[in-house]
C-alpha cells in the first residue's frame, strides 16, 4: 500500500494500521480472516491507543475473504464501537460484498457515517471532504 504513514505500523497478524499524513486511520486485514468479537475489540484497543483517544476518519481495506461475525456486527453498531470514528470509508473488491455490505448500511443505521468503496482513492477522498 502507497499512502504515506505518520505513525508506525501496529502488526497484529491478523490485520495492519496505522494513521497517513492527512489523518485517517487505516486498517488492512489480510485474506480469509474471521473477526471475533475478541479481536475486533482488541484492535479497537490498539486504535484507541494509536489515536491518542481522539476520533479520526477510519479507511478500512477489506479483502477478500474477511467475515466478521454476527457478534462483531452487532458491536460495531453500537457507540463504543464507534468511539474513535468520525467517518467510516469500506473499500471492497468484491462487487457481491459491495452490494450486502450497503444494504446493511441502510438497513441497520451506524452511528457514524458509513460508506463502501470499489477504489482506495474514491474511499480517502470521501473521508477528507
Amino acid at each position: 500500500m502507497d499512502l504515506p504513514m505518520r505513525s508506525h505500523v501496529v502488526d497484529l497478524g491478523f490485520v495492519r494500521f496505522f494513521i497517513t499524513d492527512n489523518d485517517i486511520v487505516v486498517s488492512d486485514y489480510m485474506k480469509g480472516v474471521v473477526l471475533d468479537l475478541e479481536k475486533s475489540k482488541l484492535v479497537h484497543s490498539y486504535i484507541g491507543e494509536l489515536c491518542d483517544y481522539k476520533p479520526k476518519n477510519q479507511l478500512f481495506l477489506a479483502c477478500d475473504g474477511l467475515e466478521a461475525n454476527r457478534e462483531v456486527r452487532a458491536w460495531g453498531l453500537t457507540e463504543d464501537a464507534s468511539k474513535y470514528t468520525i467517518k467510516s470509508a469500506i473499500v471492497c473488491e468484491s462487487l457481491a460484498h459491495r452490494i450486502i455490505g450497503n444494504v446493511l448500511i441502510n438497513l441497520r443505521g451506524f452511528p457514524r457515517q458509513t460508506k463502501i468503496f470499489a477504489e482506495t482513492d474514491r474511499a480517502i477522498s470521501w473521508l477528507l471532504e
